[in-house]
């Protein structure tokens, strides 16, 4: 057989090989130093599995740990991963789906040769815990013989393999899939799928194979026999899946690549893997770098990408605001823009925005990011609109916190007249990520003259506790605020607040924390005053605390001004509150309600120490008694908690009773607690029991069945018959009564001679309703022709789905709405909340054209490109620029993440030269040639048509350089190539009819 190893010794393969490193070129390390080899990235969102193995001088190493490890994504720091490698010395258990090609043209030497390498496999199961399936394909799929693990079965299904027909190669990897979700029972789990043929008869796709492969984390092995295979998509499906590509030449060759992929299997494929939980699905591209850190005497590092999936529902809102300002009219001023929602080791991704305002009056200067702002040295740009100016952040930060983001500097015309003007942010939007900024409005107040106010603010400096009195000297005290107006115009609308902590002072008078002086505003030259009594709460520990008072003013910013006190460590000070439910007489039922009846006690730790041991004694009248679910005579209990820290409470609780009385009572039960060392806190309640005549004789209740009942059912409790009334305890008056709720119940009867009689009492106990909670197996939506698998979480007796099935799992294939209903072992029935399923079309199969060396698909969905098969790093735009024959696809993703691939393009010749352009036909125009700074761009006869315009490099790589969607963003264009390497550029417009192509060479 030839091996994985040998594939590269093909010319038409070299693709491939060169992506699969591990498996085709020879590892070449320094002796003593460590190999990464990051192999590739699973998306089970929000789980993220990276897949690598390390090893140390070439030797493969499974005792690496996270701390060995860092992960970033998008330049930030994943904290949190998980790692798990194999063990290599235990054999790991495997579920395969085994599927074959039984076309006609396997007949003879192929059928053959397929069936002894399906023997050989199965010869390597250990016969009680491996298991398989057997499948076959010709234009239909055939599941023959379900997974099982007993090898006669599977060896008597590899031996009525057929060969006729059509070949339906992916409808064949597909179904091995489906087997494997449904019943594959192992933790390594494959399918392997093997064909001499091209596909005839499929409706499904590789690219639907890769996808629900990688959902489920199934590897996919794919093997091609003879030369009349198409090797591209086999190799694409193994390489995205995690399995492994065999080309064999000859069926005398196909039992070793079976006996190959099985002894991988049972070494669990040597390869370790990270995962971690991604936060934003914005559809955006996601580069993770994995490093291997101080292993092996050195470090080593690699990269790859994959795409999120685009979800809003992630997206969270982030506050910005622009600041309220007041300047003279003529003066400049600066607005700043604040980010008010704190963010954490995120990205601040490049924001957009415009500002409209008034631009009679405002003019825009300039926008920067001062030093120490959270965006400091990131380059800003502004572009004047009508209206206004749109600001732009070029470049991601990594911000922690929040704060100043930005200054916008504007002019002011002169004026005579006060007046204040909005500054509006509209439009405003990140390039990528989960923020959806929420951008407040600005405001500037413009004056020919100005108020200068100034403020002091006075209060005790010290505050220190006294034991005796249990209270801090100097408290209640007064704080005073003074409010100067040195400025030349009155200060109108004065108000006045004070800023605290409600955990340090209490408000006296006034009670409110604002107040307006009289005369309300503050003429030139003079002053006003503000004060409030306030009260200090104990301090747990000696502490500065800080008390503000701010005014606010009419055409004038805020003024703020502060005092800071020391406020001493206060003791342990106790308060007590008892309380206890209303007694009620119910004279029908012949008995008080509550009775038993709880007494309450609560116990706060008002100081400033944390307390001994809290104890809370009972004092009771003789009348009453403790019920009998209380230790006799346990009139004093610790409090739970035992002690109490600073501002802490605690409680303890006693049942009581007391027995029927003919006249109502008054009584008063005391409660003190008490610490060691500290004093006694006394409280009291007051309660009343009313009168109430006792009844004369008994009855017995009797019960249609068990009293313990589930759920929703019911059981009927007889108070018998001959009786005047019937008064049940919860209110009913019938002779039966049909209980479905826990509880106590008990009936006073009245016969015809006026007696009354009570009835024992039966309590009725309920079993919840199971409450099934339905798991999906990955996201709740699908492109048309996938699925999704809708679990539940726990075991029961019995499932019903509201569409009639009765399995544990329901395989999805249609939208719409979905739940379940489960009996459990007690008998009782329970139903789950619904869950919706939704599926998105996939996009149609675009067509390549090709312009010159340009290939190009229509705009309006995300695009990646494919050499041989192997996706090409960076090609994501709708027009590539070939730079080497080969054959050429292109997958497009809709906004939903629903792709379709495109039939090959073989490019076998470049360098073609396009039909001249006919006369008034679009030119694209690039000057000077060579160029070594500033480059012009002109395109003629282009008219009113859209166009993009991009610039390649000679690996394919490229960037959108100019985007003209209306009349005003055409004309001549200058790019500077500063910054570029010398060598060879391509410019390349993208016309809705034609696609323009300008080589450049750069010094």
């Amino acid at each position: 057989m030839e091996r994985s190893g040998s594939f590269c010794s093909t010319a038409r393969r070299i693709s491939v090989c060169m992506l699969l490193i591990g498996l085709c070129a020879p590892l070449v390390t320094m002796h003593g130093q460590p190999a990464l080899n990051f192999k590739r990235i699973g998306v089970n969102w929000p789980t993220i599995e990276l897949y690598f193995s390390a090893s140390c001088d070439s030797t493969l190493d499974f005792t690496v740990s996270a701390q060995d490890f860092r992960v970033f994504e998008n330049n930030v720091e994943v904290p949190n991963f998980q790692l798990w490698c194999p063990d290599p010395t235990v054999r790991s258990s495997f579920s395969v789906a085994l599927v074959f090609d039984a076309s006609g043209s396997m007949m003879g030497a192929g059928n053959a040769a397929a069936k002894q390498a399906g023997h050989g496999f199965i010869d390597l199961m250990d016969g009680v815990v491996d298991e398989a399936s057997i499948i076959w394909f010709t234009h239909v799929v055939t599941v023959y013989q379900q997974m099982t693990s007993n090898k006669p079965m599977l060896h008597s299904a590899v031996d009525a393999l057929p060969a006729s027909g059509g070949t339906a190669v992916w409808d064949g990897g597909y179904a091995g899939l489906i087997e494997l979700i449904n019943n594959g029972l192992n933790p390594v789990r494959a399918v392997i799928l093997m064909t001499d043929g091209g596909d005839n008869s499929s409706s499904r796709q590789p690219a639907e194979i890769i996808a629900l492969a990688n959902r489920h984390r199934i590897r996919v092995f794919t093997i091609g026999l003879g030369s009349s295979i198409n090797s591209v998509e086999l190799e694409l499906i193994a390489l995205l899946t995690g399995g492994r590509y065999y080309y064999v030449p000859t069926a005398s060759q196909l039992v070793g690549a079976y006996v190959e992929i099985g002894t991988l299997l049972a070494q669990h494929f040597q390869e370790c893997m990270i995962t971690y939980d991604a936060q934003c699905a914005d559809g955006g591209l996601r580069n993770v770098e994995l490093q291997l850190r101080d292993y092996c005497n050195g470090s080593d590092t690699k990269t790859k990408s994959f795409r999120a999936p685009l979800d809003s529902t992630t997206f969270s809102p982030l506050h910005l605001d622009l600041g309220e300002v007041f300047a003279r009219h003529g003066d400049d001023f600066t607005l700043p823009l604040n980010l008010r929602t704190s963010i954490h080791g995120n990205n601040f991704y490049p924001l957009r925005y415009t500002l409209t305002y008034d631009t009679s009056i405002i003019q825009f200067k300039s926008v920067t990011a001062p030093p120490g702002s959270l965006l400091d040295g990131v380059p800003i740009t502004a572009t004047p609109v009508t209206g206004g100016v749109t600001i732009e952040s070029t470049a991601p930060v990594l911000v922690n916190g929040y704060g100043r983001l930005m200054n916008l500097a504007f002019s002011t015309q002169q004026r005579s007249d006060t007046l204040c003007r909005d500054i509006r942010p509209i439009n405003a939007g990140f390039s990528q990520g989960c923020f959806i900024p929420i951008m407040d409005t600005g405001r500037v107040c413009l004056s020919p003259t100005l108020p200068t106010i100034s403020c002091s603010v006075t209060a005790p400096p010290r505050l220190d506790w006294r034991q005796d009195s249990k209270e801090y000297q100097q408290n209640p005290f007064t704080i005073t605020g003074r409010f100067d107006n040195t400025g030349d115009a009155t200060a109108a609308n004065a108000r006045f607040r004070i800023l605290y902590d409600a955990d340090d002072i209490e408000l006296l008078s006034p009670s409110t924390d604002t107040q307006t002086p009289s005369p309300p505003h503050i003429d030139p030259g003079m002053f006003a005053t503000v004060s409030w009594q306030v009260a200090a709460k104990p301090r747990t520990s000696e502490d500065t605390i800080e008390l503000c008072i701010r005014g606010s003013f009419d055409y004038h910013p805020d003024v703020t001004c502060c005092v800071r006190i020391v406020v001493s460590q206060a003791g342990t000070v106790l308060s007590c509150a008892v309380s206890v439910p209303q007694i009620v007489a119910d004279t029908a039922a012949v008995r008080y309600t509550p009775m038993p009846f709880p007494l309450s006690v609560a116990v706060t730790n008002n100081g400033g120490t944390q307390s001994d041991t809290v104890w809370t004694s009972l004092q009771l009248p003789p009348e009453f008694e403790l019920a009998p679910s209380e230790t006799p005579g346990n009139y004093t209990k610790q409090l739970l908690p035992a002690t109490l820290a600073p501002r802490q409470s605690g409680g303890v609780n006693w049942m009581l009773q007391h027995p029927i009385i003919s006249s109502e009572k008054s009584y008063t039960l005391t409660a003190r607690s008490w610490a060691a060392g500290q004093d006694t806190t006394v409280c009291t309640v007051n309660v009343r029991i009313p009168g109430l005549p006792p009844p004369t004789f008994s009855t017995r209740l009797t019960a249609s069945g068990p009293l313990e009942i589930c759920q929703g059912d019911s059981v009927i409790l007889d108070a018998g018959s001959g009786y005047l009334t019937y008064n049940w305890s919860h209110g009913q008056q019938t002779q039966q009564i049909a209980v479905k709720n826990a509880g106590s119940y008990f009936c006073v009867v009245r016969r015809s001679d006026g007696l009354i009689g009570r009835s024992d009492t039966l309590h009725v106990s309920v079993r919840p309703a199971p409450k099934p909670m339905i798991t999906p197996g990955g996201t709740l939506w699908f492109c048309v022709g996938d699925s999704v698998v809708l679990g539940v979480d726990g075991s029961y007796e019995e499932y019903l789905w509201n569409i009639g099935a009765t399995t544990a799992e329901l395989v999805v294939r249609i939208e719409g709405k979905y739940f379940v209903r489960v009996r459990d072992s007690h008998g009782c029935w329970g139903q789950s909340d619904p869950v919706t399923v939704i599926s998105f079309l996939k996009p149609d199969k675009p067509v390549i054209r090709r312009t010159g060396d340009v290939l190009s698909v229509p705009e309006g969905y995300r695009c990646q490109w494919f050499r041989n098969g192997v996706e090409i790093p960076g090609a994501t735009q709708p027009a590539l620029l070939v730079t080497q024959p080969g054959s050429y696809q292109v997958r497009v993703t809709s906004s939903r993440g629903c792709s379709v691939v495109s039939d090959i393009y073989d490019v076998t010749v470049l360098g073609v030269a396009g039909n001249p352009p006919l006369a008034g036909a679009p030119t694209l125009h690039a000057w000077p040639e060579p160029a070594s700074d500033v480059l012009r761009i002109r395109i003629n006869d282009i008219g009113t048509q859209p166009f993009t315009l991009y610039l390649f490099d000679v690996l394919g790589r490229s960037e959108v350089i100019h985007e003209a969607r209306s009349t005003d963003e055409r004309g001549e264009f200058q790019y500077s190539l500063s910054g570029r390497k010398a060598g060879v550029y391509y410019f390349v417009a993208v016309l809705p009819e034609t696609v323009l192509v300008k080589r450049i060479t750069k010094l």
